[in-house]
């Protein structure tokens, strides 16, 4: 991890203070793997304390457009399936 100042990231409550970047990162998840060189990564405990819910992360388009994603608002379930590009 190394700090990076000239990133700025926005998001409906305003202005992320400090975003920091990883190198050579492979997220993987719901049986799918994506190995990203350089994985952007914020603070969410400020998130976290407002909603009163934990957030271990935000998936973007890159992950998100990978996968066919089925919400089941009955069992308040999500799930996740890889789609072979």
């Amino acid at each position: 991890m190394r700090s990076d100042s000239r990133t700025v990231i926005r998001g409906s409550q305003g202005k992320v203070g400090e975003a920091s970047r990883a190198d050579h990162i492979s997220l993987i998840f719901a049986g799918f793997r994506q190995d990203d060189p350089d994985l952007i990564a914020i603070d969410l405990e400020k998130l976290n304390d407002s909603m009163g819910v934990g957030f271990g992360g935000i998936l973007g388009m890159p992950v998100l457009g990978n996968l066919a994603v089925t919400i089941d608002y009955r069992k308040g379930a999500v799930k996740f399936d890889y789609r072979k590009p």
